[in-house]
């Protein structure tokens, strides 16, 4: 299975540097961005268009099958990772408030294995990465996915086998990542 992983467009909660929510819109940067990927996009051989349920990632898939004309399928496996009561939120606000600021330093002492109230771990995420490479394994297909950073870094640190490697990896809005999963698991630079 072959996967080209896009990471949606510029969205408010992006541009305000919040921690994202599952309901905000792209900007009118991120909705431009997306119409761009689609264009560079469109000379790849792409089967099939899976998309987070998260707004964001939606209307990014909206853009970019402007170019590519194919089915767009939800899958909530590659929604964002959960930061549970620290979503909507300010890294800098929630470190001076009394409610917020003890759950975000211990969420990051050990993002790995701790998960904000009604979150997901790093380990949590990788998990749900690995079960949608278990589910889509099978595929002999081109799948383009399109995700979210979180999710995008987890299953990347899946498919090179390291939980470390997550924070190694920066996803810029629409850009895009191409991975090979089956027996000798890579990552591709876009060529």
């Amino acid at each position: 299975m072959d996967l080209i992983l896009l990471r949606h467009g510029q969205s408010k909660a992006n541009k305000d540097k919040v921690i994202g929510t599952p309901e905000v819109s792209l900007t009118q940067l991120g909705r431009d961005q997306a119409l761009k990927a689609g264009l560079r996009l469109k000379a790849k051989k792409i089967d099939r268009v899976l998309v987070s349920p998260y707004t964001r990632a939606q209307e990014t898939a909206q853009e970019v099958n402007k170019s590519l004309g194919l089915s767009l399928e939800t899958e909530d496996l590659v929604r964002e990772v959960s930061f549970g009561i620290l979503e909507g939120h300010r890294f800098e606000d929630m470190e001076k408030d009394p409610n917020y600021k003890d759950v975000l330093q211990a969420w990051l002492d050990n993002p790995r294995d701790t998960a904000p109230p009604g979150g997901e771990s790093i380990r949590d995420a990788r998990a749900r990465a690995q079960a949608f490479l278990d589910k889509y394994k099978d595929q002999d297909q081109t799948i383009l996915v399109v995700s979210h950073e979180g999710f995008i870094r987890a299953l990347l640190s899946v498919v090179v086998g390291s939980v470390d490697s997550f924070f190694r990896f920066k996803v810029d809005n629409c850009s895009y990542i191409q991975a090979h999963w089956g027996d000798y698991p890579y990552i591709q630079a876009d060529s």
